[in-house]
C-alpha cells in the first residue's frame, strides 16, 4: 500500500466514523424530542385525572367520569398513578 493510498483509507475511515456519530446525534435528539413528548401528554393526562379524583374524593362526583373518559391503553397507568397519588393524599381522604 502507498502512502497516498493509506492516508485516502484513513481519511475515508475517519469520514465514516464522524457520520455515523452524527446518525447517533441525530437519533439522541430525535428520541429526546419524542420523549419529551410523550412526557408531556402524560403530564397533561394525570392533571386531568388528578382534578377528577380530587372532585371525586370531596364529593363533588362519584369518580366515574374518570373510567369514563379512560383509554384502554390507559387503564395501567391510572393504576399506577392511583398508587402515586395515595402516597401524597393526607387527612380524612385517606382512609
Amino acid at each position: 500500500m502507498t502512502g497516498g493510498a493509506a492516508l485516502d483509507l484513513v481519511i475515508a475511515s475517519a469520514l465514516a466514523m464522524v457520520g455515523v456519530s452524527l446518525l447517533f446525534a441525530a437519533a439522541a435528539v430525535a428520541l429526546r424530542v419524542r420523549n419529551a413528548a410523550v412526557a408531556a401528554r402524560w403530564q397533561r393526562v394525570e392533571e386531568r385525572w388528578e382534578g377528577r379524583i380530587l372532585e371525586a374524593l370531596g364529593g363533588e362526583s362519584d369518580g366515574s367520569d374518570i373510567i369514563a373518559g379512560l383509554r384502554p391503553d390507559e387503564a395501567p397507568y391510572l393504576t399506577e398513578f392511583l398508587a402515586r397519588f395515595v402516597r401524597r393524599v393526607t387527612g380524612p381522604e385517606r382512609a
